[in-house]
């Protein structure tokens, strides 16, 4: 069985999605990942409990999802790809999210902690939202 490339699988599929207008690349400086987010329509992730979370963005260095409670500043969670892949990521941020019109009560932002599965998670989590729209 053949070796998959994770960086040329990630390069076709960021030159894809930047056709296709669903990933805007930033002038370098005015971003604060050092990666392009990714907005995926139907990804959904397993948050160290098995409750189903919506992911607001993805890159390869981080993600960010919605989750009905909140999770401290520090923490380690591990994030799972429909138990396909799973990894570690640290808690940046997690902001209260207000209104009638909010998908959930808070917006939590992470980085993982190893960018080499970062980039597998995504390809991953792309292909399988392609998977879904075909």
């Amino acid at each position: 069985m053949a070796q998959r490339n994770w960086d040329e699988e990630y390069e076709r599929i960021l030159n894809e999605a930047t056709s296709e207008g669903r990933v805007h690349v930033l002038p370098q400086g005015s971003e604060k990942r050092r990666h392009p987010r990714f907005k995926l329509q139907s990804a959904k992730i397993l948050v160290t409990e098995q409750v189903p979370h919506e992911i607001v963005d993805l890159s390869i260095s981080g993600l960010a999802f919605y989750s009905p409670q909140p999770l401290p500043v520090g923490q380690l969670i591990m994030v799972s790809l429909h138990e396909i892949l799973a990894i570690q990521a640290e808690v940046l941020g997690c902001d209260t999210m207000t209104g009638p019109e909010a998908p959930a009560a808070y917006r939590v932002r992470c980085r993982f902690t190893d960018e080499n599965y970062g980039l597998r998670f995504l390809v991953l989590a792309i292909e399988l939202e392609g998977q879904r729209r075909d």
